[in-house]
């Protein structure tokens, strides 16, 4: 099963969630202080943001797995190919870990889940960590390549 059907599922039930809280009407909880309490409340149509922002995210991400070459990343010439195929798995896995961020966002402004400063701290641990480690593999690919040319360099300077 390719990846992004697993993202779109999950944004396709974040729009669910968010069709059904605007169904119930009512107001709702918008935004949550630091302690997590509850310091804007808003009508149930502003639920209408986050699933614009759910499905655009989703899009966007789609988008820069079937043409990585779009985004800007400094990879080297020499590993494009490989950098591509890289990137294009990055941008899937981020799709899912992003589409599973807006479908908690939604839960809780639909008061179906609480909003606990755990799963919020870890959602932002695991989005951190993960961009970190992407970027620490592009590194890693570009001064793998460095050092091939490096030693072609070297080879050259051998047989003269």
């Amino acid at each position: 099963m390719k990846k992004h059907y697993i993202a779109l599922a999950i944004t396709a039930l974040t729009t669910v969630v968010g069709i059904i809280g605007i169904a119930k009407g009512g107001t709702l909880p918008m935004h949550w202080n630091i302690n997590g309490e509850v310091d804007r409340t808003g009508n149930s149509w502003e639920l209408l943001i986050p699933m614009g922002i759910a499905i655009a995210m989703y899009l966007l991400f789609w988008f820069l797995e079937k043409h990585p070459e779009y985004s800007n990343t400094n990879l080297r010439r020499e590993v494009k190919e490989k950098g591509k195929a890289m990137l294009s798995n990055y941008s899937a896995n981020l799709n899912i870990i992003m589409s599973i961020v807006m479908l908690y966002v939604m839960l809780t402004i639909t008061m179906v889940l609480p909003l606990t400063p755990v799963v919020t701290t870890l959602m932002a641990v695991i989005l951190v960590g993960y961009t970190l480690f992407f970027a620490h593999k592009v590194r890693r690919l570009n001064r793998n390549a460095v050092k091939g040319d490096m030693m072609k360099e070297k080879e050259n300077e051998s047989n003269i």
